[in-house]
């Protein structure tokens, strides 16, 4: 399963900001020779980005710093197969994983005008 969304203020005519959020759930049973492994996957994230725009006809300048932010979370288990699939009601092994991600960027295009 995913969802996002993506929305825009306007402040100015020159000025505004652009945002998008996102979610991603999976998860899924995957059976080997020796395990059952059941895994479950969480990753959350979300971008902000300011837009600056300047300049006329002969140069236009487009100046956008912004914010990024993601999370991941992984839980696993394992169970021993007793073949056919069929799983022990032992645990084998049981781990959960996050991870965070941040990121700060800034984009500056200068654009000229079509009389350049």
């Amino acid at each position: 399963m995913t969802d996002g969304m993506t929305g825009r203020i306007k402040f100015f005519d020159n000025f505004d900001l652009n945002v998008s959020a996102y979610y991603r759930h999976n998860q899924y049973k995957e059976a080997g020779p020796a395990s059952v492994i059941h895994r479950k996957f969480d990753t959350p994230g979300f971008t902000w980005q300011l837009n600056f725009r300047t300049g006329q006809e002969k140069m236009k300048n487009y100046l956008s710093p912004g914010f990024d932010y993601s999370y991941l979370a992984i839980d696993e288990f394992k169970h021993l197969n007793l073949g056919g699939v069929k799983e022990s009601s032992e645990f084998q092994a049981k781990q959960n994983m996050y991870q965070n991600a941040v990121g700060l960027f800034l984009l500056d295009r200068i654009e000229p005008g079509p009389h350049w």
